[in-house]
This record gives structure tokens, C-alpha cells and sequence, in this order.
């Protein structure tokens, strides 16, 4: 196909193309390159950390995964190869730094848009107008900016797979390179094995080489051996406890067929650019949107979205994505005759559409992603400078409204660490880490350890860190013996949620909401400070038969029958003793004790007792 652009000369200037094209992706990284962790990258940054010290096995460290205490991370879902780059950038920057580490990171999202653009100049008479719809669609735009391996995995892909075309025109020096990018791609994640499976068996069926089929089979192949690897040193297949945990999930098809098309929808393409959609004529347009509505409303009965504005939401979304998914088919049936590398595009698309639904327990942006660039190319034969000025406009305005939304709510945490936990270490309070992902990587960052569900190590009067988003299960000796001291709403006056179940948004997972993006104020989070009663001294407790705190209904009490009751215990500065009290009593603090003392007849229930910040409200 012809390599005419529809973006005035730039098309006659090979290299002109690819630097407008990083400089638009660097653009669209900068003002979002401050974004904090979250999501799986503090497990990247943490295994680039093991690869400076044991290169071969990085996976060979402990690792607390939801409170589980594993001996190692063998059971990793992603291959070491974006680690490794990550435990280069740990040199060049020791001292993490978001700015520095995404935009050394950057070199990814960079490599999969030029890789792209090559693609596009075979597929496409308008290369680089498809190249900017790309760039500024949801997906790529908000991951671009991440430490997450769904991007480096799509750049390698996607440069193999432009070196493999160029092979097979007889451009020489290709197909070693190509290999090499495929290797890649599936040492960084094991879905590239799905478009690569697509990609040997049209190349067996089309024109079957032996060097062909062997560079594609190079990658299977080198992550088989690593695997082997790994069974050694470990003593065990790696993806045993990866296998066993999908297999235990619960099964929601139907839920991941209906994120699948309405992520595919809201972060695919700007929701209804109809007119930028070639090989389709205004009858077969009317005729897929009256079908794809229809379906999208039965798949949201059928899955009992609740409210309303909600599920409509679901169907404008749900809706855009079947159509996209129609317009992909109809457009390969076109083309595949006089193009025979569109088959094996669809093959891609739909294999991969599968495998997610069927094999994942979630659906996410980073999913969809994977299946936009052959999307993309069958969409796109051509495309006429006025609908791609305007969609590429619409496109970028959505995906900036998006990333800064999902940059507003990842950036609560850290934000609340500064706010929260300088005051209380300085005050003398130990504080202990029981949350995940971003909010977790900052605690520890400062120093505080994580919690496993069968901790013990907490003493009277320390914190725990929790929250609602990612919470897990303390050790039954612990959790019955805290007592909430204070709780914190990570609010936003910002109209649109990222990753919400309160408002059902799931762009980073399905199970939280069947849309990726949503109109809402409801809260990002709530983080909570939970204190392990001052009144224990050390866990487990030996002796709970009388005079000892102990779990009820209405939180941690004491039951006193003595008279005078001495817990040692050692005042941070700044703080007050906070109480609810059945029966007449009353407390004395001394230096390195409380002494409870009972003033009537009776029993005396102390409840709830906190040593809090007096600045905390009551």
C-alpha cells in the first residue's frame, strides 16, 4: 500500500515522521511524569533491586504479596527482561525519583509508537495521521508514563514484527533483529506469546519458511529454557503458583466479555468517531450501531448494573466497542485477499480478545492495549486529514481528562504520607504498613515495614496503616486488638474517577468497575490509622482469662475487677489517653505505665483505650 501522508510533506522525510512522533510522546509523558507508584510497580522497582544483586535469579527474594509471606517471587507473572532495565536505571539514579525514572523509561512508549508508524506505512495510505490517533488514544496515553511492563512488551513486539515485514519484502539484515525483538517482547511479558502464535501459524499457512518460522519460534523457545532455569534453581515450576492461583479464581466470563468491549470502546478510540472509520458505507454504519447497541443493552441486563446513568454509560462504551470489534472484522474481510498480513492482524486481535476473556480474572486498559496497534491498521487504510485533525483532537482531550484523573488519585498517596506520617514518627509512635500498591511503596520508602497476616511484631500503642481499596487480613492475634484512631478520605474535586468501586470506574481492574472511566465525586480512598490497644503488652497475649483486652461487639475492652490495674506503657509527646467507660473508674499516667483504677463497686469496662495525637479529633 502506499506510504502517501495526509499531513502535508512530512511523509516524503522518513526520519521527520519519528521525531515528531517522540516528541509528541515525550509531550504527552511530561506533564504527567511525576505521577507516583502504584498499581504492580513497586513489585518491578523491587525485583530491578534483587537483579543488582543476584542478576541470574532476581526473582530469588522474599516477598509479601497481600500479607503472604512467599520465600521468593518465582511465581512472578512477568518475565525478568523489563526488570533488567529498570536495575540499569536503579545505577544511573540511585535514588528514585519519579521524573527521572519515567522519563529514562520513556524510551518504550518511544519505541512502540515509531515501531507503529513503520507498521502503519505498509498498512495504512496515512501513516503518521494513524500514528498520532495512536499516540493519543486512552490506552497508550495514560500507560505511558508507568514503570509497567505492558508497554516495553508492546514496543518489542511491534518492532519485531515491523523488522519481520521488512524481511519478508527482501530487505536484508532483518529477520536475526526481528528474532531478537520477539525474545524480548516475551521476556518481558508472557502474553506476546499469543500475537506470536498468530504470527507463525499465518506464516505457516501463507508462505512457510524454515528461518521464518524458526526467528518466530526463537521466543517460545528462550522463555521455555528460562523457565528451566528457574525449575532448577528454584526447585519448582515457576508458574505452578501463577497457574493454581487463575485456576482458583472464580470465573466471570460474562463480566470480562462486557469489560472487554467496553474498555475496548473507552479506551480505544474517542466513543462514536464514526466518520473516521473507512470501508464502511453510511448503510453498514446505521445497520453495526443499531446491532451493537442492541447487544451491549442485553449484555448489560444480563449483568444487573444497578443504576441507570450507569449502565447507560455501559452501553455507549460497551456499545462503540462492539462496533470497533464489527468494523476490525468487516474491514479484514475486505482486505485480506489483496493483503494477506491482515489475516494474520484479525488472528491477533481476536486471539488475544479470547485468551483475556477466557483466561483472565480481570479486565484492564493495559489488556486492551495490546490489541489497539493491529486495530488500528485494519481500521485505518486511510483516513482523511479533516477526521483525523478532529478525532486525534478529541482523543488527545479525552486521554488528558483521564490521565489526570488516575494522576490525581495515585498522587493521594504519597501526598498523605508526607501529611501524615513525618508527624507521628516524630512524636515517637512505631508505625507498622498494612495496605498495597502505591500506598504501600511510599510507607516503606520511609522506612515502615509491611505486616504479614500472621504478624506479631506490634507493641500496645503502635499504628497500623490501612486501607480500603487493597485490604487484607491481619493475623488473628493482632487484627481483634486494634482500635481505630482516626480516618482519612482521599478526596478530589476533579469530576471523573480512574479506578473507583464506589463509582464503579475499572480502568486498572474490571472487579472495580465494568467501565474504565466514570463522572463522579466519590472518594479515591479511605485511608485509615488503627492502633493495637496500649493495654497489651506484647502479643500473642499469654493469659485472656481475666484483666486482659480482649475483642467485643463494640471494639477492643478490658473487663476490670481489681482495684487498681498498672499496664507499663510509654507516652509519645503530644499525645492524650482516649477511653469509652462502663462503670466508675478512672486513669492515672505515670512515667512508663498506666494504672487503670476502679472507684465504685463492681466491674469496671474499659473500652477502646487510644494514646492519640491531641490534634486528632475527637
Amino acid at each position: 500500500m502506499s506510504s502517501v501522508n495526509s499531513i502535508g510533506s512530512l511523509g516524503e522525510k522518513r526520519w521527520l515522521a519519528p521525531v515528531l512522533l517522540t516528541l509528541v510522546v515525550l509531550a504527552g509523558i511530561a506533564p504527567f511524569a511525576d505521577r507516583a507508584i502504584y498499581i504492580d510497580e513497586h513489585i518491578f522497582l523491587r525485583l530491578a533491586d534483587s537483579a543488582l544483586e543476584n542478576p541470574l535469579f532476581p526473582a530469588d527474594t522474599p516477598a509479601i504479596f497481600f500479607g503472604s509471606l512467599r520465600e521468593d517471587f518465582a511465581s512472578h507473572t512477568h518475565p525478568p527482561v523489563g526488570e533488567y532495565f529498570l536495575a540499569i536505571i536503579r545505577l544511573l539514579v540511585p535514588i528514585f525519583d519519579e521524573v527521572a525514572y519515567r522519563f529514562l523509561f520513556a524510551v518504550f512508549p518511544v519505541l512502540a509508537v515509531i515501531s507503529f508508524h513503520e507498521l502503519a506505512r505498509r498498512f495504512s495510505e496515512t501513516p503518521l495521521s494513524v500514528s498520532m490517533l495512536f499516540a493519543f488514544c486512552p490506552a497508550f496515553f495514560v500507560l505511558s508514563p508507568t514503570l509497567m511492563m505492558d508497554v516495553p512488551m508492546l514496543a518489542f513486539l511491534l518492532a519485531g514484527v515491523a523488522l519481520f515485514f521488512d524481511h519478508l519484502d527482501g530487505r536484508g539484515g532483518r529477520l536475526v533483529p526481528a528474532s531478537a525483538c520477539f525474545v524480548l517482547a516475551a521476556g518481558t511479558g508472557y502474553t506476546a506469546l499469543v500475537p506470536l502464535a498468530c504470527l507463525f501459524l499465518w506464516v505457516l499457512f501463507m508462505r512457510p519458511g524454515v528461518r521464518e518460522l524458526a526467528a518466530i519460534a526463537a521466543a517460545p523457545v528462550a522463555l521455555g529454557l528460562w523457565l528451566g532455569a528457574m525449575t532448577l534453581h528454584f526447585g519448582r515450576f515457576p508458574l505452578t503458583d501463577t497457574l493454581g492461583y487463575y485456576t482458583a479464581q472464580p470465573t466471570f466470563f460474562l463480566r470480562n466479555v462486557g469489560a472487554t468491549f467496553s474498555f475496548l470502546g473507552g479506551v480505544g478510540l474517542f466513543p462514536w468517531a464514526v466518520p473516521a472509520i473507512s470501508g464502511l458505507s453510511r448503510r453498514q454504519r446505521i445497520l453495526f450501531a443499531l446491532v451493537s447497541v442492541v447487544a451491549a443493552v442485553m449484555l448489560a441486563a444480563g449483568l444487573g448494573l444497578g443504576s441507570t446513568p450507569y449502565a447507560l454509560w455501559f452501553v455507549v462504551l460497551a456499545s462503540w466497542g462492539i462496533f470497533l470489534l464489527a468494523a476490525v472484522i468487516w474491514n479484514a474481510r475486505r482486505r485480506w485477499t489483496e493483503e494477506p498480513a491482515v489475516l494474520f492482524m484479525l488472528a491477533w486481535i481476536l486471539a488475544t480478545l479470547a485468551f483475556f476473556a477466557l483466561v483472565a480474572d480481570m479486565i484492564n486498559a493495559r489488556y486492551i492495549l495490546l490489541v489497539l496497534p493491529p486495530a488500528y491498521l485494519v481500521l485505518f487504510p486511510r483516513l482523511k486529514l479533516r477526521h483525523a485533525v478532529v478525532v486525534a483532537g478529541l482523543g488527545l482531550t479525552l486521554s488528558v481528562t483521564v490521565a489526570y484523573a488516575d494522576y490525581s488519585f495515585v498522587n493521594a498517596y504519597p501526598d498523605w504520607v508526607r501529611s501524615n506520617i513525618a508527624p507521628l514518627e516524630e512524636r515517637g509512635y512505631r508505625v507498622w504498613n498494612a495496605a498495597e500498591s502505591g500506598l504501600r511503596f511510599y510507607l516503606e520508602e520511609r522506612g515502615i515495614e509491611t505486616l504479614t497476616t500472621t504478624d506479631t511484631r506490634p507493641t500496645g500503642g503502635d499504628m497500623v496503616v490501612r486501607q480500603n481499596t487493597f485490604r487484607y487480613s491481619l493475623s488473628e492475634e493482632l487484627a481483634p486488638l486494634l482500635v481505630l484512631v482516626r480516618s482519612y478520605d482521599l478526596d478530589d474535586p476533579f469530576p471523573v474517577r480512574s479506578f473507583n468501586s464506589e463509582a464503579g470506574a475499572g480502568l486498572h481492574d474490571s472487579r472495580s468497575g465494568l467501565v474504565p472511566y466514570v463522572l463522579s465525586d466519590a472518594r479515591h480512598d479511605r485511608v485509615e490509622l488503627w492502633q493495637l490497644s496500649p493495654l497489651v503488652e506484647g502479643l500473642p497475649q499469654t493469659d485472656v482469662s481475666s484483666s486482659k483486652a480482649t475483642w467485643s461487639e463494640q471494639g477492643v475492652i478490658l473487663v476490670q475487677t481489681e482495684d487498681r490495674l498498672r499496664v507499663p506503657f510509654q507516652f509519645p509527646e503530644g499525645t492524650e489517653l482516649r477511653y469509652e467507660l462502663e462503670g466508675e473508674g478512672r486513669v492515672e499516667k505515670g512515667d512508663g505505665f498506666i494504672d487503670l483504677i476502679r472507684s465504685g463497686e463492681g466491674q469496671v469496662v474499659w473500652r477502646n483505650v487510644r494514646v492519640v495525637p491531641g490534634s486528632f479529633p475527637r
